[in-house]
């Protein structure tokens, strides 16, 4: 396995094992105010996360991680998710919050694009349904990695 591979696992894998221990589960989730950034360490620099109450077709973006918040040319946070720049990774780590929110299952992304200079991004993501103060679904706490390489993109 090479490191971009191993990586990425690793950071799906470690923020579903988060997610699982605050009471993830088949059938269950935890609460939004569970999220604890000091537990989840390096891997929130990769993390987002959507507040869904008041529309969940237009999420608001509630937090955005340093090392995806860099290829965005503008402040993603109070943003509706149609705001966010369809070409950067964090347009592509939240394309999927509506398939886990509605099912309420955690959902695996993952894929290539093409970005200047004949390079690609190769990314892993994941999105993670959580509840509000309420007790019903309305929050995702997402995350995604990449990788830049040269050359086309072969998925």
């Amino acid at each position: 396995m090479n490191d971009y591979a191993a990586m990425e696992r690793r950071l799906v894998a470690r923020l579903l094992q988060y997610w699982r221990g605050l009471g993830g589960g088949l059938g269950n989730s935890p609460a939004y105010s569970d999220v604890d950034p000091t537990s989840i360490g390096e891997e929130w620099d990769w993390c987002f996360v959507l507040d869904c109450r008041q529309d969940a077709r237009e999420p608001t973006v509630v937090y955005v991680g340093d090392c995806l918040i860099a290829d965005l040319s503008d402040d993603p946070i109070d943003c509706v998710v149609s705001d966010i720049d369809p070409s950067a990774l964090l347009s592509k780590a939240l394309s999927r919050y509506e398939t886990a929110l509605r099912r309420k299952i955690p959902v695996v992304i993952g894929g290539a694009f093409g970005i200047a200079h004949g390079r690609s991004v190769l990314y892993r993501g994941i999105n993670l349904p959580l509840k509000g103060e309420d007790g019903a679904f309305g929050y995702i706490l997402g995350a995604a990695g990449r990788l830049i390489k040269d050359g086309p993109f072969h998925v």
